[in-house]
């Protein structure tokens, strides 16, 4: 009844807007006959990955970086608890699941930065929201998330300004289409920019700038998404925007649809004439004809954060692959004979001489080798288990340290963790 009453009155109006107006004396509620809000705690129900127990505590908490999982509940589900990729999982109905303890590392952000600090997932907790990032989310969730912030902000005491859209703070590493650093990587959680939304949650500040791309440790990828991101965008530029795109044009390339999963083994294009072709096995990237379908996570649900090898194909340089950051000694090589070396250590006559089929990997530290006295932890840190984090097994594997097998890592197994 209470409740009820609570929305007749404010029917636009959020729970927890709702419960701030009161403490500001905005609504005044009589002693006798007033309004008696629910009171209930906020439902969180544990469903719990198993990688949560390996998962180590995070040191800091700076930030709330909100996503969106563009899929339905039951895969989003699934992918959301297989790899541990949030701390929350909020589903159309309104219901939270925990997923991984809000103390303890999620890996959420994936390649990320913000105001110069990297590696977001380190220091902050992350929200998955059912949906896509050009649609609305139900009332439901919007009531269920403005609650679960309105707990997580106080406890962590984490400013409105810094509850952060995934798409805010993703960058990523040159490419083919983009030969630098870049902000565009991906339109997760984009919605989450609208002020209106924000205001519906609880929000009342939010950045109006990217601060890395104004230092200039970013260049702008994706114009509309800046626009969307900063509110500078036209209606008819969000209309656009809220456009699913998923064939190839004049003016969207494979980048513009896969981002950085565009040579992924589980992304297929399928070409106008039907033939289907895998992201990792495509040789000539400048031949793909217009109308080539892309779709993404063919066989597989993942995460779009996983890091992936690209193949030097066809006429491929090392430039052409890993942009400006080609002779870097974060820019790792696999030559098809075993040997690896950074781009430093290669040299610019071996950058030009590369076997096709040589593998690189960008924006990483090459660790060293794993020895009697030296463990993984002493080269990673917490990032030991980290799925960016990749182990070169003795009989040249290589997995993800969320995949490991076994707590102890052969003597001889290579290491290469995100920079």
């Amino acid at each position: 009844m209470a409740d009820n009453l609570e929305r007749n009155v404010y029917p636009n109006i959020s729970r927890r807007n709702f419960l701030k107006l009161i403490g500001t004396g905005a609504i005044s509620i009589g002693l006798a006959g007033g309004i008696a809000l629910p009171a209930e705690a906020m439902s969180i129900r544990d469903s719990l990955s198993v990688k949560n127990v390996r998962r180590e505590k995070r040191s800091k908490t700076d930030y709330i970086i909100l996503h969106t999982t563009e899929a339905g509940n039951t895969s989003s589900r699934n992918m959301v608890k297989k790899y541990g990729l949030a701390n929350y999982l909020i589903e159309t109905d309104g219901s939270i699941d925990r997923v991984i303890d809000r103390e303890k590392i999620a890996i959420h952000a994936g390649r990320s930065m913000w105001d110069g600090n990297v590696n977001l997932n380190n220091s902050s907790i992350g929200i998955e929201v059912v949906g896509y990032h050009n649609k609305p989310i139900t009332p439901a969730q919007v009531d269920s998330l403005g609650e679960l912030l309105e707990e997580l902000q106080r406890i962590y005491k984490i400013s409105d300004k810094n509850v952060l859209p995934h798409s805010m703070v993703a960058y990523g590493t040159p490419n083919r289409w983009h030969p630098y650093n870049h902000r565009g990587r991906k339109r997760c959680g984009m919605l989450f920019a609208d002020k209106n939304l924000r205001k519906s949650l609880g929000l009342e500040d939010s950045f109006d700038y990217d601060i890395d791309v104004s230092a200039g440790r970013l260049r702008v990828a994706d114009n509309l998404l800046e626009n969307v991101l900063y509110g500078k965008a036209t209606l008819e530029e969000i209309k656009k925007a809220s456009v699913l795109e998923d064939t190839i044009t004049n003016g969207i390339t494979a980048w513009t649809i896969a981002r950085n999963q565009y040579d992924a083994p589980t992304t297929i294009y399928e070409f106008p004439n039907g033939n289907k072709i895998s992201g990792d096995e495509i040789r000539d990237w400048g031949t793909i004809p217009r109308g080539t379908k892309v779709r993404l996570n063919v066989g597989e649900t993942s995460s779009d954060d996983m890091e992936y090898f690209h193949k030097l194909v066809g006429s491929d340089t090392a430039w052409k692959v890993a942009g400006k950051e080609f002779d870097a000694p974060t820019t790792i090589y696999f030559l098809p004979r075993g040997i690896i070396r950074t781009g430093r250590e290669l040299g610019r006559y071996d950058l030009d001489h590369l076997p096709r089929d040589t593998e690189i990997l960008m924006g990483y530290v090459y660790g060293g080798k794993v020895t009697k006295t030296r463990s993984a932890y002493n080269i990673t840190g917490t990032k030991w288990n980290d799925p960016s984090t990749f182990y070169r097994l003795p009989d040249k594997r290589i997995v993800s340290g969320d995949d490991l097998d076994s707590l102890v890592i052969p003597q001889g197994t290579t290491v290469f963790f995100r920079r």
